[in-house]
């Protein structure tokens, strides 16, 4: 359902890199992409589509930042109209942080209910 380069161009914008530079970072794309589309309810509208392309690049840099150690040095970070500051010094914390606003940003539009890095249980579902 996603389209994988979209994703890919919305997650060079939020990390502000370079195509060339960032490829090897493209299956983290690959995998949000595919990960939401195998969640999405059907019949999507245009916008719930922008709102999962989104999420899909966000988590997708939250992986890079975690990646790169790019949110421990960072005081904040920004996506958007999203800020979140890294007052405790941990970046995983600040990450963490922004992750749960994209997975607020579609939570509506994913079945089952779905969290962005967790896994259930054996046997039960989150």
């Amino acid at each position: 359902m996603l389209d994988k380069d979209r994703v890919f161009q919305l997650f060079l914008l939020f990390a502000d890199l370079e195509e060339g530079s960032a490829l090897r970072y493209r299956p983290f794309c690959d995998g949000a992409a595919a990960l939401l589309s195998r969640k999405a309810k059907p019949g999507m509208r245009e916008e719930d589509l922008e709102r999962l392309y989104t999420a899909a690049a966000g988590c997708a840099y939250c992986d890079w930042l975690d990646v790169t150690g790019g949110a421990s040095a960072a005081e904040e970070i920004r996506v958007g109209d999203i800020t979140v500051k890294n007052s405790s010094g941990g970046g995983k914390t600040g990450t963490a942080e922004l992750r749960g606003h994209f997975q607020a940003l579609v939570t509506d539009l994913l079945e089952p209910p779905f969290v962005f890095g967790q896994v259930a249980p054996l046997g039960k579902s989150l």
